[in-house]
C-alpha cells in the first residue's frame, strides 16, 4: 500500500524523472507509473475478492 501512495505522490508532484515539458517523453515516465500503479492495485483487489470470498465460506 506505501507504494502506491508513492507512486500518486510521484504523479502529482511537479518534479519528475522526465520533465512533462518535454513532448511525449514528459509524459512517458508518469505512463509508466499509471500502469504500474493499476496493476498493483487490480491484485491487491483480486486478493482482497480471494479473502473475502473464503471467509463468507467459513462463515456457511
Amino acid at each position: 500500500m506505501g507504494w502506491m501512495l508513492l507512486a500518486l505522490a510521484y504523479l502529482v508532484s511537479p518534479l519528475d524523472l522526465i520533465p512533462d515539458f518535454v513532448m511525449l517523453l514528459g509524459l512517458a515516465d508518469d505512463v509508466v507509473v499509471v500502469g504500474w500503479l493499476l496493476t498493483k492495485v487490480d491484485r491487491a483487489l483480486e486478493e482482497y475478492r480471494l479473502w473475502r470470498e473464503g471467509e463468507n465460506v467459513e462463515r456457511v
